[in-house]
């Protein structure tokens, strides 16, 4: 489902014709995108398999040896738990500093990407859900932001399923747990 589509998707729900493209002047065009927007960004934040950057290392730039990150960066986890992500820039809470002599390595990077780049479980997702927003905001009709709300319901347990499969999560895959097993061998016995 591309942009066009969840727009007009809205617009139905509302009661309103379709529209042939995004740069049509259209009041509800603009209040449906800002809606779509706003939920998109929101959902992102979460971190999907197709959103998620594993082990990333970063450099710091060569004039004021800081790591900087892009706009579309909104989490980042280091492995020094030391180091926060502070004014788009990583920096150091021990010794008080944005500087950076090499490079640091992050466990996750969450990246707000396009609509275009995301699975389309998401942008059913996002879809149902901005649909039930806007139908409140335009509308105020409860009845059909219910239905909308539960549509929304089913569409994120197929995308949370999706993400369990795609994402092959475990809960042995973590520092935490191979620092607590390390070394432990269980049946040390002396086999006969």
């Amino acid at each position: 489902m591309n942009r066009l589509d969840t727009v007009n998707m809205l617009l139905k729900e509302i009661g309103m014709t379709p529209v042939g493209s995004l740069d049509d002047n259209h009041p509800d065009v603009e209040s449906a995108l800002a809606v779509m927007d706003r939920i998109h960004n929101s959902k992102l934040l979460r971190g999907w398999w197709f959103n998620v950057d594993y082990d990333v290392t970063l450099t710091p730039d060569n004039t004021l040896s800081h790591i900087t990150f892009s706009n579309e960066i909104r989490t980042a986890v280091p492995e020094d738990c030391t180091l926060v992500k502070r004014d788009r820039k990583l920096y150091d809470t021990v010794n008080n500093t944005y500087v950076f002599a090499g490079p640091q390595v992050m466990k996750t990077l969450t990246r707000i990407v396009a609509w275009d780049e995301c699975d389309s479980s998401f942008q059913d997702y996002i879809a149902y859900l901005s649909a039930a927003q806007f139908v409140r905001e335009e509308l105020e009709d409860s009845a059909k932001e219910t239905s909308l709300k539960e549509d929304a319901q089913q569409a994120l347990v197929t995308l949370t399923d999706l993400d369990l499969e795609m994402g092959q999560y475990n809960v042995f895959d973590n520092a935490r747990v191979r620092r607590a097993r390390g070394g432990v061998r269980p049946y040390r016995g002396v086999i006969q």
